[in-house]
This record gives structure tokens, sequence and C-alpha cells, in this order.
């Protein structure tokens, strides 16, 4: 009975006030200030990699949330999910302004509308890549600051 206790006295709290706090960052916080060429002489063909300040690449792999202009791109029966820092997409990919969401299915938010959602940011390594970040495990966040769960 007192090991029930002792139990209950260190794994309430734990409940309650345990759960690491998510961050919620910006677009300033993604924008990436240099890149560098991947080629010995420059040329228009080039690859251009990302230069990552230490708090960009402490990000990488943590759950954050990030408000943007939700996106749905459908070509040829695939879908791409897409959160933009612009209400229109200019360019076909932004690199630090367009993040790719990465999600088994649709989380019902409407096209073109501004969403707040909740995931795990990804820094992507393929240089070759449409977007710089991707975010796994998406849900949407209500304006409270809850997330909706399914």
């Amino acid at each position: 009975m007192k090991a029930l206790y002792i139990t209950l006295l260190i794994g309430l709290p734990m409940l309650f006030f345990g759960q690491a706090e998510v961050q919620e960052i910006t677009w300033e916080d993604l924008r990436v200030e240099s890149f560098e060429a991947t080629g010995d002489e420059p040329s228009e063909f080039d690859s251009h990699i990302p230069k990552f300040t230490e708090e960009q690449s402490a990000l990488d792999g943590k759950e954050v949330i990030l408000s943007g202009n939700y996106h749905v791109l459908n070509n040829f029966g695939s879908k791409s999910y897409l959160l933009s820092r612009d209400e229109i997409i200019k360019t076909p990919m932004q690199g630090d302004e367009v993040v790719r969401l990465i999600m088994e299915e649709d989380p019902e938010i409407y096209f073109g509308r501004t969403a707040k959602i909740k995931g795990v940011l990804h820094i992507d390594e393929n240089i070759d890549a449409e977007t710089i970040y991707y975010i796994t495990d998406v849900k949407k966040v209500k304006n409270t600051g809850t997330v909706v769960e399914e």
C-alpha cells in the first residue's frame, strides 16, 4: 500500500507537469541567410547547400508549432501538402518559405486558409529536394493552442 502511495505521489505530478513544452516557431526562425555552391566554378546550374545557424540545426527532429498558409497540390493523382509563409506560392519551391507536410491523410484543413500545425520538423538532407524543411506527424492546432485530435 505504501508503494502505491509513493507511485501516485511521484506519478501524478509527472503526468501533468512532465510533458515537454512544444516550441512555437516563426518563418523568421527558418530563414536561411546564406548558401554554399556545390561546384568549384560558379554556374547557374549548381545546387546550393543551405548554411544553417546553430538554432536552426537544433530544431531538426524537434516537435514544433508553425502557422502558415495551407496548400494541397494535386499532381497526376498524387497529393503534396504544403505550408507556406505567403498566401500565394510565387515560384515552384521557395526553399525556406515553404515546408512540406508529410502525412497519411488530409487533416481537413481548408485549402488556401491560414493554419497552425504541430509536428516534427526535419531538415531535408537531399540538396535536390523541393523544400529545405519538412514536417512529419502533422496535427492541426486550434487557435486556443490545443491540438485537434482525430
